[in-house]
């Protein structure tokens, strides 16, 4: 699929800067609460309405708080869905894509967010001339990069970007900044919060430390522990 590089990967020259207008310990459970009170402008199924149509009236912190509230469902399961996206794979690497196509959508019943699931059928269906659907699957995984650039900068604890899990923080430093990630490690923020810490590389500019929130997919997979 080398020749699907240059019309996907244009989204990295988009700058990754823009005003964090989010704060995790302030933020989140107020969000949260609001995607789940139907009378509530950010009401989850009516955003998810606007997200499935590819809407431009959906806005970077509308789709923020559609990630927030997927926290909350239990399809959620940041760590389990990991062996499926290898699954999917794999199987592309065969070419079966009529069979990962088919196992990319059931999956994303249930998993409307999965950056590398969206990532897959955009690529697949280029690959086999489904511009158009190819399209809307590249634009999903593009709301999604926005909307973790609007979470925060990455630069600190403090200003950590709004990640679903650490999958999905590797998918932006590689697809939204076209930095390569050299450590991984973990820490906290001020209040506790988990926090992926990414030591990663950009060509001509060395180093740079970036921060991901992921306390909601700690608690889940304490949640399955227990």
């Amino acid at each position: 699929m080398h020749k699907l590089i240059l019309f996907f990967f244009f989204v990295t020259a988009l700058s990754a800067l823009k005003a964090q207008e989010f704060n995790y310990k302030k933020d989140f459970d107020r969000i949260l609460a609001q995607t789940k009170d139907s009378s509530n402008e950010l009401y989850h199924k009516n955003l998810m309405k606007k997200y499935q149509d590819n809407s431009p009236e959906l806005s970077d912190y509308e789709m923020l708080a559609l990630l927030i509230h997927f926290t909350s469902d239990p399809n959620y399961k940041p760590y389990e869905i990991l062996s499926q996206e290898e699954n999917i794979k794999s199987i592309i690497e065969q070419k079966e894509y009529q069979r990962a196509i088919k196992l990319c959508d059931s999956l994303l019943e249930h998993h409307p967010f999965n950056q590398a699931i969206l990532f897959e059928m955009a690529l697949i269906n280029f690959e086999l001339e489904r511009f158009e659907k190819s399209e809307n699957y590249r634009i999903k995984f593009n709301r999604i990069m926005d909307a973790m650039a609007y979470s925060g900068s990455g630069n600190s604890t403090e200003s950590a970007i709004f990640s679903l899990g650490t999958r999905d923080s590797h998918f932006y430093i590689a697809n939204r900044l076209s930095y390569t990630i050299e450590k991984v490690g973990a820490g906290q923020d001020d209040s506790g919060n988990m926090v992926d810490i990414i030591e990663t590389f950009e060509e001509g500019k060395g180093t740079r430390l970036l921060h991901f929130q992921i306390q909601h997919a700690v608690n889940r997979l304490l949640e399955s522990t227990e």
